[in-house]
Parts: C-alpha cells; structure tokens; sequence
C-alpha cells in the first residue's frame, strides 16, 4: 500500500471514530435506543485503531529523516505519540469498564487521563523544540 493512501486511509478511519463516539455519546445521553452500542463499537474500534497506528508510527520510517536531521527531540516526539496512540487504547478500555460497571473502572480513567495529559505536555515541548530549531 502507498504511503499517501495509508495516511489517507488512516485519517477517514478516524473521522468516522470521532463521528460514531460523538453520536454515540449524544444518544446515550439522551437515553435513545442504540446509544450504548454505539459507544460499545467506538471504543473496541478505537482500540484497534490505536494499536495499528502505534504500529505504524513505530514501523514506518515518516520520522527517519526528522530524527536524522533534528536530533533527539524527534526521536521522543514519535515515542510520545506511540505512547499516546497507547493510552488512546487504555481510555477506550476504562469507557468499556465505565459502562459495563466493571470493578476499577475509575481508576482506568484517572491513569488513563493523566497520562495523556502529561503526554500531551511532553509532544508539544518536543514539538516546539523541533520547530525552534
């Protein structure tokens, strides 16, 4: 496969994730009929999804050449996005734990949530350092 139809294929497969969590939510929120299992399949979806761009982002060499050139501020930023893409999974997984009311399910959500804040934190410092240079 092209690397131009992967990227495509990659960036329609999460406009309709974000298209179904946000459906999903809304009619669960409004108690219609549906909105559980929407939120269900946006959440096992994600965690696809996460899984085969932490793949890709650890395999494909889109960073090569940014690592070569710019140094290790390259390097931690495509690891943070792995990380990222990874903790995306564990918050799809504690949404599954939170509606099916399974045990621990608020601390998935806690540890999830932290740490994508502090990944979020951690790519744009890397990122303004690979644009400062």
């Amino acid at each position: 496969m092209k690397q131009s139809n992967l990227k495509a294929w990659l960036c329609l497969c999460g406009g309709i994730l974000v298209a179904l969590w946000v459906n999903g939510g809304m009619w669960h929120c409004l108690h219609w009929p549906g909105g559980y299992a929407q939120l269900i399949t946006a959440a096992c979806l994600t965690i696809i999804f996460g899984c085969v761009l932490a793949v890709w982002l650890g395999k494909s060499n889109a960073f090569d050449s940014l690592i070569a050139t710019r140094g290790k501020s390259a390097l931690h930023l495509r690891n943070s996005l792995i990380g990222l893409s990874s903790a995306s999974c564990f918050l799809s997984l504690s949404v599954i734990f939170r509606l099916m009311r399974w045990p621990f399910n608020a601390l998935l959500v806690i540890l999830s949530c932290v740490t994508i804040t502090i990944l979020l934190i951690l790519i744009g410092i890397w990122g303004y350092k690979l644009t400062k240079k």
